[in-house]
């Protein structure tokens, strides 16, 4: 995925977005965001319905189309250290 944040969800910060149905995604309200860019991409952007306005789904049709729904699993993401044969002592590594 290039780049990240709100620049890639909703592209060149002079598209103008015309409010689309209600639909649902994941079990959830959301309202379709679209524009037509320069290159006459379409770029559908599904926000939450209710609460704030996050977005849910992106969709681009074009030459290089994007399908992507955004969404948070709902647990906790605590990272576990590798197990001890897999890891490196840098005190030991060869540092020429």
């Amino acid at each position: 995925m290039p780049g990240g944040g709100p620049l890639f969800v909703f592209g060149d910060a002079e598209l103008a977005y015309v409010t689309g149905e209600v639909s649902q995604v994941g079990g959830k309200r959301v309202i379709a965001l679209t524009a037509r860019q320069e290159d006459e991409t379409t770029r559908t952007v599904h926000v939450l319905a209710e609460g704030k306005p996050y977005p849910v789904k992106l969709q681009v049709d074009g030459p290089d189309p994007v399908n992507l729904v955004l969404a948070r699993a709902g647990k906790s993401c605590t990272p576990a250290a590798p197990p001890a044969d897999r890891t490196l002592d840098m005190d030991d590594a060869d540092t020429a």
